[in-house]
C-alpha cells in the first residue's frame, strides 16, 4: 500500500464509517473506493475531491491527503521540483532587485553556516584584494553557492568600498538529482546564483557534473579556494580553518590551475543587461532550434493583441530604452515554422492593462499608452482570433509573478528569464542546463490544469466583462 491509500484507509476508520456506507452517502463507486484504499488503482482528481467532501476531516487533513495523492500521481521528484520552482518564482516576484534584497530561500538543512572567525578572515582577504588593485580584480572561487554569508560579504564590501570583483564561480551540479538525497539540489543552486546575479554584480557562474549533489570533501586538504592576482585563501572542507598564500610564484601556479578548471567547465548563466542585447540574444535562442515553448508573463502575449501592424505608430520612434519599431520588426519573423507556444498570463496583468493601457513585463519600457477604444479592439481581437486558435491560459491571483518579469521554458529544456526593475533597467538570463530546464518546462506545462488556472470559458467571460468596462470609459 502507498502512503496515500494508507491515509485514506485511516481517515475512513477515524470517521467511524466504512467503504460501503461512504459509497452509499457519496455516490462514489464502491469498487473504485476499494481499489483506492488497497492501493490497486489511483482515481482522478474529481473522485478525490468528492471523497474528501464526504469525509469528516479538517482542512489541514484534506491538504495532507491531496499532497499524498499528488505525490503518488506524478511521483516524488516531479512533485518536489514543482513545489520548489513555485518557491523560486514567488521569491522572484519582488518589486525590485538590489544588493540589499539578496536573500535566497533554501532549506535550512542544506544551508552552510560560517563561523564568525572565518567570516572575519574572508572579509579581510577580500577587502585587502579590492584595495590593492586599481581595476576590478578577478576573483576565482569554488566556494559553495549555498553559503549565503559569502555572497553577503561580497555585497557588503561593494557597498562599503564602491568597488567590485570580476567574480568567477565554479561549482558542481548533480547528474541525476532524482537519485540523490536532495532532489532539489540543482534548483537550490539556481536559486542562490540567480538571486546573486539579480543584484547586478559582475558574476560569471560555471559548473561541472558530479554523481552526488555535494562532493564529499571531508578527506581533502583545503578543498575550497579564493584566488586573486595577488593572493590565495584556502579553506578546509568544514570551512572552519584557512591558510593565506601570497608568494608570487605560488599564487601564479594557483591562478594557472584555477583557470584550467574554469576553461573545462560550462557556463551556468548567460547574462545580458542592455535591451537590444537581450532582444538580439533572445532572437538567436528562438531561431536556433526551438519547436515549442511555455511562456509566463503578466498580460496576454503582446503580439496576440496587435490587430493592426501599424499600432506602434502612436509610440515614439526612439526612447531611452528601446525602439518600438525595432521590437516589432525583430519579433515579426522570430520563430521558425512549425513553432508552438503556450502563453500563461494573469488576471491582475489583464486588469492592469485594461486600466492603464500600458504593457507590463519587459514591454513596460515602451512609453505607449493605448486609448480605451484601442484597448477594447485589442481585447476583441485577442478573444476572436488568438484565444480561439492558440494556447492561452489565464491564471488566478497568486504571488507567482511580478508584472515586471517574463519567463519562458523551451522544448530543448533551456529557459529564458527577463526582468525590468523599477529603474527601468533590464536583466536577461539564459540557462541551458537540461535537468533544470526540464523541471521548468514541466512546471509551466502543469499550470494549465492546476487549481490556479481559469477554464477557457471563464477566461472568455472575464475578457468580455473587461471589454464592456472599456466601452463605458471615455476615449
Amino acid at each position: 500500500m502507498s502512503d496515500f491509500s494508507e491515509k485514506c484507509r485511516q481517515y475512513i476508520e477515524d470517521t467511524g464509517t466504512n467503504i460501503y456506507q461512504l459509497s452509499k452517502i457519496s455516490g462514489l463507486d464502491r469498487t473504485s473506493l476499494q481499489r483506492m484504499v488497497t492501493g490497486k488503482r489511483l482515481p482522478g482528481p474529481e473522485f478525490i475531491s468528492q471523497f474528501c467532501l464526504y469525509l469528516r476531516i479538517n482542512p489541514q487533513q484534506r491538504q495532507e491527503l491531496i499532497e499524498l495523492y499528488e505525490l503518488e500521481r506524478i511521483g516524488k521528484p516531479t512533485y518536489y521540483n514543482r513545489k520548489y520552482i513555485q518557491n523560486i518564482l514567488e521569491n522572484l516576484a519582488t518589486p525590485d532587485f538590489s544588493a540589499l534584497s539578496y536573500s535566497p530561500v533554501i532549506s535550512a538543512k542544506h544551508q552552510i553556516q560560517l563561523s564568525f572567525a572565518i567570516e572575519e578572515k574572508l572579509q579581510h582577504f577580500l577587502e585587502h584584494s579590492l584595495l590593492r588593485s586599481e581595476n576590478a580584480p578577478v576573483l576565482l572561487t569554488n566556494f559553495p553557492p549555498d553559503c549565503i554569508s559569502f555572497f553577503r560579504i561580497i555585497l557588503h564590501l561593494s557597498e562599503k568600498l564602491g568597488r567590485k570583483f570580476d567574480l568567477k564561480h565554479l561549482f558542481c551540479l548533480c547528474q541525476n538529482p532524482e537519485k540523490s538525497e536532495n532532489v532539489n539540489s540543482n534548483l537550490e543552486l539556481l536559486q542562490c546564483t540567480l538571486a546573486f546575479a539579480l543584484t547586478r554584480y559582475p558574476y560569471q557562474p560555471f559548473f561541472y557534473y558530479s554523481k552526488e549533489a555535494h562532493i564529499d570533501t571531508s578527506a581533502l586538504l583545503y578543498p575550497y579556494y579564493l584566488v586573486t592576482e595577488s593572493s590565495v585563501l584556502l579553506l578546509t572542507a568544514d570551512l572552519k580553518s584557512s591558510i593565506l598564500l601570497d608568494k608570487a610564484d605560488v599564487v601564479e601556479q594557483y591562478l594557472r590551475e584555477a583557470e584550467k578548471q574554469f576553461q573545462s567547465a560550462a557556463p551556468f548563466l548567460f547574462m545580458r543587461r542592455e535591451p537590444e542585447e537581450i532582444l538580439n540574444f533572445y532572437g538567436e535562442i528562438t531561431m536556433a532550434k526551438q519547436t515549442s515553448s511555455r511562456v509566463l508573463e503578466s498580460q496576454p502575449c503582446v503580439f496576440s493583441m496587435l490587430y493592426d501592424p501599424d499600432m506602434w505608430a502612436s509610440s515614439p520612434e526612439n526612447t531611452d530604452f528601446i525602439d518600438p519599431k525595432m521590437l516589432k520588426d525583430s519579433f515579426k519573423n522570430r520563430f521558425p515554422a512549425p513553432y508552438t507556444f503556450h502563453n500563461y498570463f494573469t488576471l491582475s496583468g489583464l486588469e492592469r492593462f485594461c486600466q492603464t493601457g500600458r504593457f507590463a513585463g519587459p514591454y513596460a519600457c515602451i512609453p505607449v499608452e493605448f486609448s480605451p477604444l484601442v484597448r477594447q479592439k485589442m481585447l476583441e481581437y485577442f478573444l476572436e482570433t488568438s484565444l480561439e486558435t492558440g494556447e492561452y491560459t489565464m491564471l488566478k491571483p497568486s504571488p507567482l509573478l511580478t508584472d515586471r518579469a517574463y519567463y519562458e521554458a523551451f522544448s530543448d529544456y533551456s529557459i529564458f528569464l527577463c526582468f525590468l526593475d523599477s529603474q527601468n533597467k533590464f536583466l536577461g538570463f539564459y540557462i541551458s542546463e537540461s535537468y533544470i530546464g526540464q523541471a521548468f518546462f514541466d512546471y509551466f506545462s502543469s499550470l494549465e490544469n492546476s487549481s490556479i488556472a481559469y477554464s477557457r470559458e471563464e477566461t472568455r467571460q472575464i475578457i468580455q466583462k473587461q471589454i464592456q468596462i472599456l466601452k463605458e470609459m471615455p476615449d
